[in-house]
């Protein structure tokens, strides 16, 4: 049976990273990024992370026949410059392909909430695709508070990467406190 643990990333994890976001930058709405990102703009980000004590955490997989594997990788990210909102951040959750729908995500976000407690934020939000159900409820399923009491979701027609002829497509954000100051 394969044992999934939640850790502190590392510099060396950034390949893995990398290479879970440029597939989800590809294949779906989840990162509204157009390209897919280099090796070095991955090293700056996780640089800047460490140097500022934003969480980066990766869940990694462990089989008896392939050895550890980090199969998704989640983070806190400064939300804005305004001295207002410093206690403030925002989340990203991402899940290798092949394991989606294996609850990696779910482990990912309590960890990474008592991340952003022991950081002294009182709230983080994420941005999602409207068409992004799994990850609309995520913050429900994750946490050991429940669902979040403030979220929701706001319409909204943002551009989205173009697969085929797609165009547009409707979006929103679903924005969510999930941290409280008790």
């Amino acid at each position: 049976m394969d044992e999934l643990r939640v850790r502190r990333a590392v510099r060396d994890d950034c390949p893995a990273i990398l290479a879970i976001y440029n597939d989800a930058v590809l294949t779906t709405t989840a990162s509204y990024d157009y390209e897919p990102r280099s090796l070095e703009h991955r090293l700056e980000w996780f640089d800047a992370h460490q140097r500022d004590d934003y969480a980066v955490l990766v869940a990694e997989r462990t089989s008896p026949i392939a050895g550890p594997q980090v199969v998704g990788w989640a983070a806190l990210i400064s939300y804005h410059d305004r001295r207002g909102v410093r206690f403030t951040a925002e989340y990203a959750v991402y899940v290798a392909a092949e394991a989606r729908g294996h609850g990696v995500g779910k482990a990912l976000l309590g960890p990474l909430v008592a991340a952003a407690k022991a950081r002294g934020l009182h709230a983080i939000l994420a941005v999602i695709d409207a068409e992004n159900e799994v990850s609309i409820r995520l913050p429900a399923r994750g946490t050991p508070r429940g669902p979040p009491r403030r979220m929701r979701r706001v319409p909204a027609r943002l551009p989205r990467a173009t697969r085929g002829r797609q165009g547009l497509a409707r979006a929103g954000w679903a924005l969510g406190p999930i941290v409280g100051p008790n």
